[in-house]
């Protein structure tokens, strides 16, 4: 019988047992409790937080094209990068952004993408403990060499999953996929930190207040590279596509 169960979480600003490092910087960051979309598979919900579109929508199969451009591949043809012998769009760390690279994404792979990555639908709770403490150690790292070596105005951190997983355990002691609602981490950027912004029901099944979607959080890094949405490119067409279709930047944030 599935049920509701707590099995990691954030107890105070001051400890946690399952993200201790995380507690430390708590003032460094900023989470986003009432995020969501309404596509409940992988490649539908990267779509949605590469793009801010929805790939159903658009009538296209993610798992083999995209509606539109991503917001690495759009900001590489806005802004460039930096050092010629980088791509704008790469999946790799911090060196990159020190020298020069413009937008970079990086991948955990969880319990390892050998396995189910982070797709937890069994064994949750020795799942993520086999995936939390690295991911405590990076995450944390990163968000404090941008504070200790100065950059934290100028580069902009947020960590995100496609989608959150659903609060019922299910018969198999995991999570299924949760669209609904999901959390975000963003740190640096200049923006307002040490606050939550939004919040979920009484279960976590879905936003109460403060509803947010992904080309919101897209219009907020736009924002922060000085990017304008409304700028337009012509697809093959000839037809006037906006960087940003939707979304407005998180005035909580600013």
């Amino acid at each position: 019988m599935a049920s509701f169960k707590r099995v990691i979480g954030i107890e105070t600003t001051i400890s946690c047992e399952t993200l201790p490092m995380h507690a430390k910087v708590i003032d460094k960051v900023t989470l986003i409790r009432s995020m969501g979309h309404h596509n409940s598979d992988q490649q539908h919900g990267m779509h949605w937080c590469q793009t801010g579109h929805d790939a159903k929508a658009n009538d296209v199969n993610p798992f083999k094209g995209s509606s539109h451009p991503s917001i690495g591949l759009k900001t590489g043809l806005v802004r460039g990068s930096n050092h010629r012998a980088m791509p704008s769009y790469v999946h790799v760390g911090y060196p990159l952004v020190e020298a020069g690279a413009t937008f970079v994404t990086v991948v955990d792979p969880g319990i390892g993408l050998s396995g189910s990555g982070w797709d937890l639908h069994r064994q949750l709770e020795p799942g993520m403990n086999k995936a939390w403490p690295r991911t405590d150690r990076v995450v944390t790292t990163l968000i404090e060499d941008l504070h200790d070596r100065g950059p934290d105005k100028k580069v902009l951190l947020v960590v995100w999953g496609e989608f959150g997983r659903t609060p019922r355990i299910n018969k198999d002691a995991g999570r299924d996929h949760g669209e609904d609602l999901q959390s975000v981490l963003v740190s640096g950027g200049g923006f307002r930190t040490g606050q939550v912004i939004g919040s979920s029901t009484s279960k976590g099944e879905i936003p109460k207040d403060r509803r947010l979607w992904p080309y919101d959080m897209l219009a907020t890094m736009y924002h922060h590279l000085g990017i304008d949405v409304h700028r337009e490119f012509h697809n093959l067409a000839g037809r006037p596509i906006p960087i940003l279709a939707r979304g407005t930047p998180i005035r909580e944030l600013l």
